[in-house]
């Protein structure tokens, strides 16, 4: 049998890499029935997405434990600059970011504050690292690919 070679979807422009068989890391929370993925249409906000997602159903699969928990806490960086979300509640108290944080560590004591990038111990009690085996064959999108990349920034006005 003839692997395929990898190709760019003529529908939505992904670059689609096949597969075999694999196994990746998938993190989600516990609750879930595994593999889960919610349904995206347009009439869903595009803040209620995934920062990879496309119409229809996204999983997502990483080679690795670290890219898994990379990818799905992502959503909780603090960006560097003018975008930092703690910014505009710095400028309304007149403080700097930096002042800001040393205020808030302060009035949560040392025992409950945990510092920047801290993720709370309710968040990974929810949360499991499942391992996931592609068997028979199919497609994977190679989300680094400039391609896909351009597919979904297009598809998402810029904003992935």
């Amino acid at each position: 049998m003839t692997v395929p070679e990898p190709r760019t979807c003529t529908a939505t422009g992904l670059r689609l890499v096949p597969v075999d068989q694999a196994v990746g890391s998938h993190v989600a929370k516990a609750r879930y029935a595994q593999p889960s993925s919610p349904w995206r249409t347009p009439d869903v906000h595009r803040q209620e997405w995934g920062r990879f997602d496309t119409l229809g159903r996204t999983y997502y699969l990483a080679e690795t434990a670290e890219c898994a928990y990379a990818e799905v806490l992502s959503q909780y960086k603090r960006r560097a600059g003018d975008d930092d979300p703690l910014a505009p509640i710095a400028a309304v108290l007149d403080l700097t970011v930096d002042q800001l944080l040393e205020a808030i560590a302060e009035e949560w004591g040392e025992d409950d504050y945990r510092g920047v990038g801290a993720i709370p111990a309710s968040w990974r009690a929810s949360r499991r690292m499942y391992q996931v085996m592609i068997e028979g064959g199919g497609w994977l999108v190679d989300v680094a690919h400039p391609a896909s990349i351009s597919a979904l920034e297009s598809a998402h006005n810029g904003a992935v």
